[in-house]
């Protein structure tokens, strides 16, 4: 969310002339404001917020040039001051959002056990890895009725499974121990 954006926050032009000719200088600048959320999707939960800031000034040459009764200015500036803030403030974002990913705990889910393979909605583009183990259980949510805020959230573990073969966009997994695993359950790695 964009909370403050100003372009030509500085500014202004002096110069210097002699005999007709004219050379001067300009600042501008612009900055931006952007407060971030990370937020998720399935529950509306903020995990985490940051505020990117971006402030870009540039300076620019103008000439003149007076000569019997006439005269002409050329200057300018190269490239958007507001864009390149809007890049600084975009490029702290990301940055953010990547230190954050660590120590978000995501989840996932059983789509089919068969044959004593379990099979997960989460792979390789999740970093699901060989070998890599997870709980699965029914995830039990509390939540605030009245603002639908998660109060608490914990899983009644069914069992441990552990990661033979990954794809693209899913797991199989073989049973480590428990019972009883069935599809739509959830499942979260495993502190082990």
């Amino acid at each position: 969310m964009i909370t403050h954006f100003a372009e030509e926050t500085g500014g202004g032009g002096a110069g210097i002339g002699y005999g007709g000719v004219r050379l001067g200088g300009k600042v501008s600048s612009a900055e931006i404001n952007v407060m971030l959320y990370l937020v998720d999707s399935s529950t509306g939960q903020v995990l985490a917020s940051k505020k990117c800031y971006g402030q870009v000034s540039k300076k620019g040459l103008t000439i003149g040039l007076t000569d019997n009764g006439w005269s002409g200015n050329l200057g300018g500036f190269k490239k958007s001051n507001a864009g390149k803030a809007v890049e600084q403030a975009v490029d702290e974002g990301v940055r953010f959002l990547i230190s954050q990913l660590e120590s978000i705990p995501w989840s996932g889910s059983v789509i089919m056990v068969n044959g004593g393979k379990v099979y997960l909605n989460r792979g390789e583009r999740e970093g699901v890895s060989l070998g890599q183990k997870f709980t699965v259980g029914e995830k039990m949510v509390l939540r605030d009725p009245d603002t639908g805020e998660i109060l608490d959230e914990s899983l009644e573990t069914a069992g441990l499974i552990e990661v033979i073969k990954v794809k693209d966009k899913i797991s199989i997994c073989k049973i480590v121990s428990g019972n009883g695993i069935d599809k739509g359950m959830s499942v979260m790695q495993a502190d082990i």
